[in-house]
């Protein structure tokens, strides 16, 4: 699959209250801020747009859907553009209710899972990869991390 992810549109969806709309189509895209500002909330929503679910909250809890909705919020959305998904408009629109999240799921099942083991790794696990690649040959710059 050769996808390309082009901007997220959040609106009241965990921890973010509002709408936040983040570009997405530079090389490399770093998301920073305090803790509680919302950069975790954005790889959620990214997730759940592209796989249907977020495994790490549904390993928790099995009625996870229900909390992606912000606590003081009626409703919700989650909108990203991507192209090379083969979607009819390029865009995948999740909305969220109290009651209900509807309309996510844009790759296939085969696609969903690779996403899913390989796209976001815990910090633990970078850093732990960090310092595999670093202590084995810190010269090289021809391996996969680099």
């Amino acid at each position: 699959m050769s996808a390309q992810l082009q901007s997220l549109a959040v609106q009241n969806f965990r921890s973010i209250r509002g709408e936040v709309v983040v570009p997405l189509d530079a090389p490399v895209v770093l998301i920073h801020g305090p803790n509680g500002s919302g950069k975790t909330s954005l790889l959620t929503a990214i997730e759940l747009a592209l796989t249907g679910q977020v495994a790490s909250m549904r390993s928790a809890e099995p009625d996870y859907l229900s909390h992606v909705l912000h606590k003081e919020a009626d409703a919700g959305r989650v909108s990203l553009r991507a192209t090379g998904l083969g979607l009819p408009d390029d865009t995948v629109n999740v909305v969220l209710s109290s009651k209900r999240v509807s309309g996510a799921n844009a790759v296939s099942a085969v696609h969903r899972r690779f996403f899913s083991e390989r796209c976001y790794l815990p910090q633990s696990t970078l850093s732990r990869l960090l310092e595999i690649y670093q202590d084995s040959d810190a010269q090289r710059s021809d391996t996969p991390l680099t």
